[in-house]
C-alpha cells in the first residue's frame, strides 16, 4: 500500500499522477495500461486512491474512447 500511494495514488497527488500517465502514454502505455494501473491501486492502496487515479486517467480515457 506505501508504495502504491508513494507512486502518487493517494489524494492528494492528482496533478502529478496525471503528469505521470501521459508520460506513460508518451512512452508506449496505452490506455488499457492505465485501467489496469488504476485497477490496481484501487486493490493495493484502497477506494479512494483507485478514484484518484481513475479521475487522473480520465482525460487519457475519454480522448481514447472518441478515436
Amino acid at each position: 500500500q506505501d508504495r502504491v500511494k508513494g507512486f502518487g495514488g493517494d489524494r492528494g497527488k492528482l496533478d502529478e499522477l496525471k503528469v505521470w500517465m501521459r508520460r506513460g502514454i508518451e512512452n508506449g502505455l496505452t490506455p488499457d495500461d492505465l485501467r489496469g494501473l488504476a485497477v490496481q491501486v484501487t486493490f493495493y492502496a484502497g477506494w479512494p486512491a483507485g478514484l484518484c487515479a481513475g479521475k487522473a486517467a480520465l482525460d487519457i480515457l475519454e480522448a481514447d474512447a472518441k478515436k
